[in-house]
């Protein structure tokens, strides 16, 4: 295609929309933008020269930024941290105790899309700042314990996330679960703690499973 026709036809596509409703701007260049202007908008779409594009805002921060609803029938989006590990079985613990032994790849399904979660420790680091559910839950046996719990610690410090058991047997059993979402920071290591208000005779702790994923960034 020749550049005289090509020119040509950019010329008339500007043209027609070019009118009372609105125009195209275009300034590219070291902080210029190619615009798409309404009649009483600056911002209906923004691309900016380093890539970045705006619909409904003229400064994108982003390589696509909405001010606004979006609608889809269907958004995928790669590469959101996540992963999902089944608990073996502890025995004769003390308390405090973190809880370490966990299976990602023998059950069907279990997974870590982003290698942050380390079974033999189980330590999640967390790949990337954000807003996180995480959930867990694991089965309790134990004598003479009163208030076990399950915690969810951030670098060693309770984050809040706690279920608690306030019972006191000669033997029973503890179903604990925890789940809720929690701001988290790229490096801090995430685990689960069990404890008791007392010092139990026996506790063992069975099967259960420590899942988490990204749900957005900030």
């Amino acid at each position: 295609m020749r550049p005289s026709f090509v020119v040509f036809l950019f010329i008339i596509l500007a043209v027609s929309l070019h009118g009372q409703s609105g125009s195209i701007n275009n300034t590219l260049g070291s902080g210029g933008a190619f615009r798409v202007k309404g009649a009483t908008s600056d911002s209906l779409l923004v691309v900016k020269d380093n890539g970045n594009v705006g619909i409904g805002t003229t400064s994108p921060t982003s390589k696509l930024d909405v001010a606004g609803q979006m609608s889809a029938d269907r958004i995928k989006i790669d590469g959101i941290p996540s992963f999902f590990a089944s608990h073996g079985s502890e025995t004769e613990l003390s308390t405090p105790h973190t809880l370490a032994s966990w299976y990602e790849f023998t059950p069907v399904g279990a997974h870590d899309n982003s290698a942050s979660f380390n079974p033999s420790t189980g330590e999640f680091v967390v790949p990337r700042d954000g807003l996180y559910f995480l959930s867990a839950h694991i089965e309790l046996n134990y004598a003479v314990a009163s208030g076990p719990s399950l915690q969810v610690m951030i670098d060693g410090t309770a984050s809040g996330l706690i279920e608690y058991k306030s019972t006191d047997y000669t033997y029973t059993q503890a179903m604990l679960s925890v789940a809720g979402v929690l701001k988290l920071t790229a490096g801090q290591t995430v685990t689960l703690r069990i404890t008791s208000l007392s010092a139990p005779t026996s506790l063992s702790a069975e099967g259960g499973y420590f899942s988490g994923y990204l749900i957005s960034d900030f």
